[in-house]
C-alpha cells in the first residue's frame, strides 16, 4: 500500500509542478507521466482523467493551506484585547483634546 500512496503523491506533485510552471491547458497526461517516471496505466489507476487529477491537486493545496493557517499557535487573546483597548483609548482621548476631531458633521 505504501507504493500506491507514494506513486499517487508523485503524480500529484508532478502535476502540480507542471501546471504551476506552465498552465493547465499546456500540460497533458503524457507530460505528467514522464515527469513522475510512470506509465499511463499507473496514472489512470489513480485518476480517471486529467480533470480528476487537477481537482485532487487543488484539494491537496487547500489541505496544506488549512494546516499552515490552523496549526500555527495563536498569540494570547489578552494581547490583542489590550492592544485594541489601548488604540480605542488613544482615539477617545484624541477626540476629547481636539475640538476639530470631536465635532460631528
Amino acid at each position: 500500500m505504501n507504493a500506491d500512496r507514494d506513486t499517487r503523491r508523485l503524480i500529484l506533485k508532478s502535476a502540480r509542478d507542471l501546471i504551476y510552471s506552465r498552465s493547465y491547458s499546456e500540460v497533458g497526461v503524457a507530460a505528467i507521466c514522464e515527469r513522475a517516471g510512470i506509465k499511463k496505466g499507473s496514472f489512470y489507476h489513480f485518476f480517471p482523467s486529467k480533470r480528476d487529477l487537477t481537482l485532487a491537486v487543488i484539494d491537496e493545496f487547500f489541505v496544506e493551506l488549512k494546516q499552515q493557517i490552523f496549526n500555527r499557535p495563536l498569540p494570547p487573546i489578552c494581547h490583542h484585547y489590550s492592544a485594541c483597548c489601548g488604540w480605542w483609548s488613544l482615539v477617545i482621548c484624541s477626540r476629547k483634546r481636539s475640538p476639530r476631531l470631536s465635532a460631528r458633521p
